[in-house]
């Protein structure tokens, strides 16, 4: 909410951030709303477990755009990698690397329409190293490439 509060776009760009952050929120009611009718998505996930998939999903989403260690996200969810990688997929319906590139493709597609950054400078910024690596992912993940991305939106 504080980043509704802090932004001053205005007319597309302004529509589409108030539009992904409506859509972000439903999904963050729909998931607590889960949680509160005690939906287990598997018997071998515990009350606690879900807890600490939250805990690492929330670090993930504050994180995204910096190197994440399997081993620090192991440490947050207080289990095993290869539990941890199940449980999260089980939960939430992608890995967690699948996770962490959807993050930072949506926030380079925020930049791409809401600033004057270089592609090369939006791919640093939500965690690659290398343009044509953020390039390509990009345009698997949305049908075009981040220059098309942002002259079509644009429009």
């Amino acid at each position: 909410m504080r980043q509704t509060q802090t932004f001053q776009g205005t007319g597309a760009t302004a529509h589409l951030f108030y539009e992904s952050k409506i859509a972000e929120a439903i999904s963050l009611i729909a998931e607590k709303t889960k949680e509160h009718k005690g939906f287990v998505p598997s018997g071998d996930l515990t009350k606690e477990d879900l807890i600490n998939l939250d805990a690492v999903k929330c670090y993930i989403e504050d994180h995204f755009a910096f190197d994440i260690r399997a081993e620090h996200l192991t440490k947050i969810a207080c289990m095993g990698q290869t539990k941890l990688r199940y449980s999260f997929k089980k939960l939430y319906g992608y890995t967690i690397t699948e996770f962490i590139q959807n993050k930072r493709i949506a926030h380079a597609e925020y930049m791409l329409v809401g600033t004057d950054f270089t592609v090369s400078q939006i791919a640093e910024s939500v965690g690659y190293h290398h343009a044509g690596r953020f390039a390509s992912l990009f345009r698997k993940n949305t049908g075009l490439f981040p220059e098309e991305y942002r002259q079509l939106m644009k429009k």
